[in-house]
């Protein structure tokens, strides 16, 4: 790695290589090769993992959402309260903000709401105004050798 390298030779250098990649996995087609390892060290470094995995993890987001990372700064946090802390979601997880896994969550959360308004998942739910008939379905996960990964 040049430590010396600009911002505009790092960008030109990580330009070309974008477009060397365009439409295939590898520089040399679909299959590591040794010029993607010289390419790799080049742009990050032959030992700088870290840099890899937090790569990998800023490309998962949009371009859209990776502007929004660059909005103002969020409100000073509220006195007694660490910037940062962890904020409760369901069932006592707590989740970070502005993490995916919270995102998720609250999409989870909304979803189910919906499915209970809407009673998606009831099989001949009552209609509004009707008695329950009192029928109801059970399923039962028997065990298995990966059953608790279903339990």
């Amino acid at each position: 790695v040049d430590h010396n390298m600009s911002k505009a030779d790092a960008l030109k250098k990580a330009n070309q290589l974008e477009g060397s990649l365009k439409g295939k996995p590898f520089l040399a087609g679909d299959v590591p090769g040794p010029e993607d390892a010289k390419a790799f060290n080049e742009l990050l470094g032959e030992d700088n993992m870290a840099i890899a995995r937090w790569a990998k993890h800023i490309a998962s987001f949009t371009g859209a959402q990776r502007k929004a990372f660059t909005a103002a700064a969020a409100p000073p946090a509220k006195a007694g309260k660490p910037a940062g802390e962890a904020k409760p979601a369901a069932k006592g997880v707590a989740v970070p903000q502005g993490d995916k896994k919270g995102q998720l969550i609250s999409i989870q959360k909304e979803m189910q709401k919906q499915w209970d308004e809407k009673k998606i998942f009831e099989v001949d739910p009552p209609k509004p105004g009707e008695e329950d008939t009192g029928k109801f379905l059970v399923t039962f996960p028997y065990p298995y050798m990966n059953g608790r990964l279903h339990l």
